[in-house]
């Protein structure tokens, strides 16, 4: 962004064009100090033409040409006016509409000249001057969003089905999925557009004369003439109008720097997420375009990362400039507090302005390596789903014979050997029925323990689909929830995890998030169609259908309630209802297997999946949701203790 400054001839000398900010450059010419030139003379323009509306002045056609006017909302052009010149004469007064009205006098038409800034105090003219910058800027801003919002949809629906490692304090944590966690990037930026919305619908015109009280207005124009002048001007420049001065209450300025403050973290927490996933040893993203390296031509750095989080890393403070400049706006003028906002303001939208534009455009080329992601999911050797071990196995073998699994394991133990020999140790099924380490490929598979990740991808997708309308061929990923929730017997999705049936039916996952139908992203087009925009409660409609995962058939087969829904003795039958178990990946256990009643652990013992069986009986009682959990004890919440002390 350039900033001039005379020297002895008069000359410009560019002492900022983005050489140390690379991330701004080319994105901020909306916040330049010609552009605030433009918008300071707009201000006064606008301040005639008001008094004019108003019925107190003349017609102003021909200041308005005189003056560069282009029209409401606009910066008006400054012809021969000299950014350098009016930067010398702001030295003396302390801001630059002092020199700038003589000079603008000096190019109105005679008849009207003294209509210009008449009445007003320099604040009124900056302060209105800034909030037009800023809402030009802003929407900018706000289309550089909505094209990120609109990428990540893409991405996240493309990649609902790729389970990866979800690390937590830097460590593997349980599976989740790429598309997941791109769901979570795109709820943080609608959100921050959305915010940024409000914010720049509500920037205001300032107009109080000078001493916030309209004094001067009235005595111009008159009581009714006055109190219509401030909404007459903020119509002029496109802003909204003011209550009252706001001279000395600087809550527009900090409720902008706290949208724009907000904006770039959404953006810095991606970038944040691409430049880890992008390190050599990990693998899994990687930017359409890499930057070089002036000594090593093997690397390709995560540039547009790079980029947006120093933006991310100098915004903040910032903010907290604005904030400590409004709460010290002493007396009715502020005695600096209120300087001190306007290069700050200008260099946190012009940061805004740069991290959303090239996010755009990280996301826009942002790739996966599905090889990569395979690869450090199973870096563990299958202990990524340890907490799911713990969930369903602590019943059936002892809180203290799960923690020596995971231990064995972690020194280099086979796991699916280790759980199928204290299964077989410790369960004791009745003659004919399956074993419950039949089912145990299916316990350990982390595609079987990702939740409710995929519901919630397509919901976020969903939402931004009911917020912007169908825009650049994005397709709803899932055009019918509650069809393939199988009217909410049990989890879809295409790894077909399973819930328990009827009881399981009585959960709600997340947010009223959908089971889904088990279809892959090949079959979801996201490049075309004109599938209808679902309201933003729709999701809802599957209800109860997305539950948890294998966990809770399992656990209710083990006689006990668990995340799943599962009532004692009872196994996920309902899974095959819910559309997403594969021919593959049968359902381990059957809800009228019958149970051994000597032996608690038993209960977990059943047939194989008959596919002539009846299905379960959509009346049956559902769980009581007063029924007493398992002992806490036996069964732990989070089974990362064991190497993060304690810590999640």
């Amino acid at each position: 962004m350039p900033s001039d400054v005379p020297d002895a001839g008069d000359a410009a000398i560019v002492i900022d064009e983005g050489l140390l900010s690379p991330v701004t450059v080319g994105a901020d010419a909306e916040v330049t100090d010609a552009a605030v030139l433009g918008a300071l003379v707009a201000a006064e323009v606008a301040l005639s033409r008001a008094w004019a509306r108003v019925g107190a002045a003349p017609d102003m056609a021909a200041l308005s040409t005189a003056l560069g006017w282009v029209g409401a909302g606009e910066p008006c052009a400054t012809g021969d006016l000299s950014l350098p010149a009016l930067a010398a004469a702001s030295v003396a007064g302390g801001n630059p509409v002092i020199p700038l009205v003589g000079m603008l006098k000096e190019r109105a038409p005679l008849d009207v000249r003294g209509w210009v800034h008449r009445g007003a105090t320099s604040q009124d003219i900056l302060d209105s001057a800034l909030m037009l910058v800023a809402r030009r800027a802003g929407e900018r801003i706000r289309a550089s969003l909505r094209e990120t919002e609109q990428h990540l949809a893409e991405f996240a629906a493309a990649h609902r089905n790729e389970v990866a490692a979800a690390r937590t304090l830097t460590q593997h944590a349980v599976p989740t999925t790429v598309g997941a966690r791109a769901s979570g990037w795109l709820r943080a930026v609608s959100r921050a557009r959305l915010r940024l919305d409000e914010t720049l619908a509500a920037l205001p015109a300032q107009l109080g004369g000078a001493g916030g009280t309209l004094a001067s207005f009235v005595e111009i124009g008159g009581t009714e003439a006055a109190a219509e002048l401030p909404a007459a001007y903020a119509a002029e420049l496109g802003l909204a109008a003011p209550d009252a001065p706001w001279h000395v209450t600087r809550w527009p300025v900090t409720e902008l720097a706290d949208a724009l403050v907000q904006t770039v973290d959404a953006v810095g927490k991606m970038a944040t997420d691409v430049a880890t996933l992008s390190r050599t040893e990990i693998g899994e993203l990687a930017e359409g375009t890499g930057g070089g390296s002036s000594a090593m031509p093997q690397k390709q750095n995560p540039a547009a990362s790079v980029l947006i989080r120093s933006a991310a890393l100098r915004a903040p403070n910032l903010a907290a400039t604005v904030h400590l400049a409004a709460a010290f706006a002493a007396d009715e003028r502020p005695d600096g507090a209120w300087h001190a906002e306007w290069p700050t303001l200008r260099e946190l939208l012009r940061l805004a302005l740069g991290a959303t534009a090239t996010a755009a455009r990280l996301v826009a080329g942002l790739r996966v390596d599905g090889d990569a992601v395979a690869r450090n999911l199973g870096l563990t050797e299958g202990l990524i789903v340890s907490e799911r071990l713990s969930l369903v196995l602590t019943p059936l073998l002892g809180k203290d014979v799960v923690a020596q699994i995971v231990a064995d394991t972690g020194r280099g133990g086979d796991l699916r050997a280790l759980v199928v020999e204290a299964l077989e140790a410790a369960v004791d099924p009745l003659p004919g029925a399956a074993h419950p380490a039949d089912g145990v490929d299916v316990l350990l598979d982390p595609a079987q323990y990702t939740g409710a990740a995929g519901a919630l991808t397509d919901a976020a997708v969903r939402d931004l689909l009911a917020a912007l309308g169908e825009e650049r061929g994005i397709r709803d990923p899932d055009p019918d929830p509650g069809a393939a929730a199988g009217g909410g017997a049990g989890a879809g999705g295409r790894f077909g995890q399973r819930a328990g049936g009827g009881a399981a039916a009585e959960v709600s996952v997340g947010s009223g998030a959908a089971a889904t139908d088990g279809t892959t992203p090949a079959e979801q087009p996201l490049d075309g169609g004109d599938a209808p925009v679902d309201p933003p409660d729709r999701r809802s409609s599957a209800g109860a259908g997305a539950a948890g995962g294998g966990a809770g058939s399992w656990a209710g087969a083990a006689g006990g309630p668990g995340p799943g829904g599962g009532t004692a003795g009872v196994a996920g039958a309902g899974a095959a209802a819910g559309g997403g178990t594969t021919p593959a990946e049968p359902p381990p256990f059957r809800a009228d297997t019958p149970v051994a009643p000597a032996d608690r652990r038993s209960s977990a013992g059943g047939r194989p999946a008959d596919p002539e069986a009846r299905p379960a009986d959509p009346a049956a009682r559902p769980a009581d949701p007063e029924a007493r959990p398992a002992d806490p004890e036996n069964r732990p919440d989070n089974n990362e203790s064991h190497r993060t002390g304690g810590l999640t």
